[in-house]
């Protein structure tokens, strides 16, 4: 190989892998930005704490506003 084609080979070379790193940043920037959006958002993000928490059997009686006690919860049901 002369001269000018190894030249002209290395500059089709740092060529293609400008033009992949372009679009490697061109992709990948959209995403950084959106999970940087979504993170300072959830910094703003109200969490509250339930006024109750009841660890019942998962039956209630809403007529009577009482809980099934978990006491009496049987899985003989379950395989």
């Amino acid at each position: 190989m002369n001269f000018n084609e190894l030249y002209k080979k290395t500059l089709t070379m740092r060529i293609a892998a400008l033009l992949l790193a372009l679009i490697s940043l061109t992709i990948s920037m959209p995403v950084y930005a959106w999970f940087a959006k979504q993170h300072e958002l959830a910094a703003y993000a109200p969490i509250s704490s339930p006024e109750a928490l009841y660890i019942g059997a998962g039956h209630t009686d809403f007529e009577n506003n009482q809980f099934e006690d978990i006491r009496y919860m049987y899985f003989t049901g379950l395989d």
